[in-house]
């Protein structure tokens, strides 16, 4: 299954719009090569995505 990555400025802003925006959380913020983070999602209609930025 494929996943989309979308890039944001805020990690932790964006994890805060998915909470807030009725998304659950699939996995937290987790560091990976480069420095940035990147998490998972599902929207309030059942669709799968990713997130990746810097932690500010």
């Amino acid at each position: 299954m494929w996943t989309f990555y979308i890039g944001v400025a805020d990690i932790d802003r964006a994890l805060a719009a998915v909470k807030a925006n009725g998304g659950t959380v699939i996995t937290e913020p987790m560091e990976i090569p480069g420095g940035e983070f990147a998490m998972n999602a599902v929207d309030p209609q059942g669709a799968s995505f990713g997130l990746v930025g810097p932690r500010k």
